[in-house]
């Protein structure tokens, strides 16, 4: 018996595979946006024109010195929605594939605790109606629900372990998007004050 190929470990996810397929869909989906967000913030990824737009927008106009108050509302405004516009695109889509590599280390636990459940009530059975055979015993031991506990749990491990390790190297790369954002606003700030944005 190898209830280890492919189709016998799909089998024996039992109740749990259609959770494990959304959640490998949606980790994929959302490193997919992840990765989108993060070439957007790159240097030459349109963060650029983002921040001096909404720098250019917030910052009052000539003649506008008596609502010098009204814009610096704005630009604060402005300011707070670029940051708001990466938290959505970089920082919310962390939290999810976080939150989501948490469900599915519950759903690998669930399956674990289901088939191990399974594989010892067929046990007592067979011990109560007289099998004493070992090999036999194992054999029904893992096709009563063992199988399910171990490849939940190896599945449950794949998943949240690759969407962790992307997480991880990814670190660097946010923290350096958002100080090219904090850079960008800086600067967009000095070419709009002095002027030089008018052109």
């Amino acid at each position: 018996m190898v209830w280890y190929a492919p189709k016998e470990m799909a089998l024996s996810l039992g109740v749990t595979l259609p959770f494990f397929l959304f959640y490998a869909w949606r980790i994929y989906s959302l490193v997919l946006d992840h990765m989108s967000a993060l070439r957007f913030f790159s240097k030459d990824g349109g963060v650029s024109r983002m921040v001096s737009d909404a720098v250019r927008k917030a910052l009052p106009g000539e003649g506008a010195e008596a609502s010098q108050a009204v814009g610096e509302l704005l630009l604060h405004m402005g300011i707070s929605a670029l940051y708001g516009e990466y938290d959505r695109r970089i920082g919310g889509v962390r939290r999810a594939l976080r939150a989501d590599v948490y469900t599915v280390i519950l759903i690998g636990f669930f399956g674990t605790l289901f088939g191990m459940a399974g594989a010892f009530s067929l046990i007592g059975e067979k011990v109560t109606q007289g099998m004493a055979n070992p090999v036999l015993l194992v054999e029904e031991l893992v096709k009563g629900g063992m199988a399910t506990a171990l490849v939940s749990s190896l599945v449950a491990a794949v998943l949240g372990g690759a969407a962790m390790a992307y997480l991880s190297f990814t670190e660097r790369e946010v923290v350096e998007a958002r100080q090219r954002l904090a850079v960008l606003i800086r600067e967009s700030l000095a070419t709009e004050s002095t002027g030089g944005g008018d052109a």
